[in-house]
């Protein structure tokens, strides 16, 4: 009997937004690892500082190379996450503008068919047909705003005049009222020129006859 050859193991298919996942998914994985780099990197400062209080500046210098190690770690790491970033952003960009070229190709024949089916005479035809009546309206308008302002304004002006002869009547009549009052009192030494302080001299008393 012979051995039974085994299948080999077929890998499932990606497409362009699996892809465009997978790497968006390894920038978060490579952005994490950066961030746990820097903080050992940290770590190892404050390791290296203790030594040197405890005066173990050989202890302290290891620390440092291992601080140093560390903290390019963490650039490269970051490095490699903004590359993979920008590989998904550009694979995507991609991807929509090919969609997008091909919606326009499917489009055009359509279009072209719409253009074709358009009567260009008529559409130049009716257009003219609505600019002229929209001129007739905005000179109907216009005709009509000008003869209301005069009505108003002729309105305003019979208004006016109206109130300025009834403040002139009640200004008459508010004089004549007073001088009526004043012929009806009896005439004071004041009024008829007589200085009531001495006596009466014989031209005051004709005066007063």
């Amino acid at each position: 009997m012979g051995e039974k050859q085994s299948k080999p193991v077929e890998t499932p298919k990606m497409d362009v937004d699996d892809m465009i996942l997978e790497l968006r998914m390894k920038s978060k994985q490579l952005e994490r690892e950066s961030n746990r780099s820097k903080k050992e990197s940290e770590k190892e400062v404050v390791k290296a500082k203790a030594a040197l209080k405890k005066n173990n500046e050989e202890g302290a210098k290891l620390y440092l190379q291992t601080a140093q190690m560390k903290h390019q770690e963490s650039i490269n790491y970051q490095k490699m996450a903004n590359r993979m970033e920008a590989i998904s952003t550009q694979i995507k960009t991609n991807m929509n503008n090919t969609k997008m070229v091909e919606q326009l190709r499917n489009m055009t024949p359509l279009l072209q068919q719409q253009i074709d089916n358009v009567p260009l005479e008529k559409v130049a035809y009716s257009m003219q047909e609505f600019q002229k009546v929209m001129d007739n309206l905005t000179i109907q308008s216009n005709i009509m705003s000008t003869t209301m302002n005069e009505g108003m304004a002729n309105a305003s002006t019979e208004s006016n005049v109206d109130m300025m002869m009834d403040m002139l009547k009640k200004e008459v009549n508010a004089e004549i009222q007073e001088k009526m009052l004043d012929a009806n009192q009896p005439m004071t030494f004041n009024q008829m020129g007589i200085n009531n302080t001495g006596p009466i001299t014989n031209t005051q008393q004709k005066s007063i006859n």
